[in-house]
């Protein structure tokens, strides 16, 4: 089955690719400029459909779910996002070139919404750990 065939490895790689994309250039590169915002690129529509859209002729063409499941991932943390706010980023670039700030939750919350996020990953490092299934999960990206 294909769903079988899913690397898990890559879904949590999805899963923070939006942020591994956008928090170096926003806080890094062009710091000034985007006064750290952190939500470019990668927390637009079109970076997770250039994952999608091939993952989608992958999965069809050769059976193999892992760059749809990757783009999926990556679309569902712009789903959870505080950039769903944000049409222009979203959409971009069909609303126009700018990235507006969508910081909603201010910096302290931002720090206790990334903590808790580090809690839950951590959290299903140490089940996987006890129920013996870290392991296979680090080696073939597989949770069952």
């Amino acid at each position: 089955m294909l769903v079988d065939r899913i690397d898990y490895r890559l879904v949590l790689l999805g899963a923070l690719l939006p942020d591994l994309i956008d928090k170096p250039i926003g806080w890094v590169i062009w710091r000034d400029h985007f006064d750290a915002n952190g939500h470019l690129y990668g927390h637009t529509l079109l970076a997770s459909l250039v994952l999608i859209v091939p993952g989608a002729v992958f999965a069809l063409r050769r059976q193999d779910p892992r760059m749809l499941a990757t783009g999926i991932a990556m679309l569902c943390h712009l789903a959870v996002d505080p950039v769903n706010h944000s049409p222009e980023t979203y959409l971009w670039p069909l609303l126009g070139t700018e990235f507006p700030d969508v910081s909603l939750l201010g910096p302290k919350m931002t720090i206790v919404t990334e903590t808790i996020s580090a809690l839950m990953l951590l959290s299903t490092a140490v089940y996987l750990g006890r129920s013996y299934k870290l392991s296979r999960f680090i080696r073939e990206g597989h949770i069952d």
